[in-house]
């Protein structure tokens, strides 16, 4: 059993229950639901779908792009980026779509 502070205790449950769940769940259908039809409006509009913007620009790109080439840590380029550490691996781990996002949008 896990320890909090020296004192063991039970993980609660990972499925939700209580008064809200059904409510939670009933949100999350619902707004996916609205995200389906929004995408399948811009298809038929003729729009292309671009999917969410990318939340780094090409000048943040190419600067983690050469850190990573320094073999500077993570950390250290979200630091220095202002990006979140996620960003920093996204574009560690699959560089090509990086660039296909922002050209993409445009950037």
């Amino acid at each position: 059993m896990p320890l909090l502070r020296g004192v063991p205790f039970r993980r609660k449950s990972p499925l939700k229950r209580g008064p809200y769940s059904t409510e939670n769940h009933t949100q999350a259908e619902a707004t996916k639901e609205a995200q389906r039809a929004g995408i399948e409006h811009a298809k038929a509009s003729g729009e292309r779908y671009k999917g969410r913007k990318p939340s780094f620009t090409r000048s943040q790109l190419k600067m983690v792009q050469d850190m990573l080439g320094q073999e500077a840590g993570v950390s250290a380029i979200a630091k220095t980026t202002g990006l979140s550490r996620q960003t920093i691996y996204r574009i560690r781990d699959d560089a090509a779509s990086s660039e296909a996002a922002l050209a993409t949008w445009g950037q």
